[in-house]
């Protein structure tokens, strides 16, 4: 895993510099970049949840209709949450709160920027 030191924001372009020493640096223009916003959570495997991340769900028992896919996304009120799909292809964003403790468990499987077919609910 690389470390990242610093990224710039030029007019057409962001760089990254990765790495103790920043010597390492990828340039790419930002007409094919997707930045997404670090939620400050994470998932069951101790992953970033990132805005447009796709999951895969368990609820506790007692919430045992809640399962299937999520998607994070900044919701009306200023927070992120965590959409249930056929609400977020409604454009419905007011789910359940990031850091809801109803989940038994959270992966990551995606996001929607690169993995679209997830976003199929027959998958």
């Amino acid at each position: 895993m690389k470390i990242v030191e610093r990224i710039f924001f030029n007019e057409d372009t962001v760089e990254v510099s990765y790495g103790f020493t920043g010597s390492d640096k990828g340039t790419w223009f930002l007409e094919h970049c997707e930045l997404m916003q670090f939620t400050g959570a994470f998932d069951s495997k101790i992953a970033r949840i990132f805005e447009g991340d796709i999951l895969d769900c368990v609820a506790k028992e007692e919430y045992n209709e809640y399962i299937g896919k999520f998607v994070c996304v900044f919701s009306d009120e200023n927070s992120f949450v965590l959409q249930e799909l056929s609400k977020f292809k409604q454009e419905l964003y007011n789910g359940f709160p990031i850091n809801w403790d109803g989940f038994k468990s959270k992966k990551i499987i995606g996001n929607i920027f690169q993995n679209p077919e997830l976003l199929r609910e027959d998958k």
